[in-house]
């Protein structure tokens, strides 16, 4: 939770930025803390993708969800990477 706050404490000095997050989906409750307060402050447009956009990148290999990381930072003014317990064992 202290990263969290750190983050938060970052992000709400952003006046407007595009922030792409990446996060594994078991630690989706962190970056929804974050996420929120973004829009609260209405400091940022976040770039947020549904699961399934993940899914669909990640049944056609590893060189897709590179793909889609890539083109996602290139359009973000700001990158956070959340990484949690879970996201830390994934892939």
């Amino acid at each position: 939770m202290f990263f969290v706050r750190i983050a938060l404490l970052a992000l709400s000095r952003i006046v407007v930025a595009r922030i792409y997050f990446s996060l594994a989906y078991s630690d989706y409750r962190n970056g929804t803390l974050i996420y929120n307060a973004c829009k609260y402050k209405r400091a940022a447009e976040s770039i947020f993708f549904d699961e399934s956009i993940w899914n669909e990148a990640r049944k056609k290999g590893d060189a897709a969800s590179r793909e889609l990381i890539d083109r996602s930072v290139e359009r973000s003014d700001v990158t956070v990477f959340l990484v949690g317990e879970k996201t830390y064992v994934n892939k």
